[in-house]
């Protein structure tokens, strides 16, 4: 699970933009941590859902059902524009499909959320040491941030 991660932060090691040793060896860390905090974040969650699907699948069956009924009575309070297109019907025939679809959903822009959380940190990681390198080539003196 870390492999990607140690990849990636080692890749950095052997980049000259990042100036110094020190320099592309603290790049590294914090790259490694961030890559490891969003597999983290993503995957072991993920493979909870997994697991728990394989080995109970009347507890996700039990959730998506939770999640439509809810779907119902939250479309419900909408208004009659949705009750007379009959999306509240076509949930209450079939909860489970509608919550299962809600739960993918929410899955979904989980693991959206997380990815671009990890991009703009790596964002700020990656400028943070380019500029320490411009900094130590023009003063020809490590910068320890």
């Amino acid at each position: 699970m870390f492999g990607l991660a140690t990849v990636h932060a080692s890749s950095i090691l052997l980049d000259s933009k990042k100036g110094s040793f020190t320099n592309r060896l603290d790049c590294a860390k914090e790259t490694w941590k961030n890559d490891a905090k969003l597999m983290l974040t993503t995957v072991a969650p993920t493979a909870a859902v997994a697991t728990a699907a394989v080995l109970k699948p009347s507890i996700l069956t039990k959730a998506a059902q939770y999640v439509g009924k809810g779907l119902t009575k939250v479309l419900g309070k909408l208004g009659p524009k949705i009750t007379a297109n009959g999306l509240v019907q076509k949930i209450l025939k079939n909860p489970t499909k509608a919550g299962g679809i809600g739960l993918i959903a929410a899955g979904a822009l989980y693991v959206i959320d997380a990815l671009t959380k990890h991009s703009y940190k790596a964002g700020q990681i990656d400028q943070k040491y380019t500029d320490a390198a411009a900094i130590e080539s023009q003063t020809k003196r490590v910068v320890l941030a």
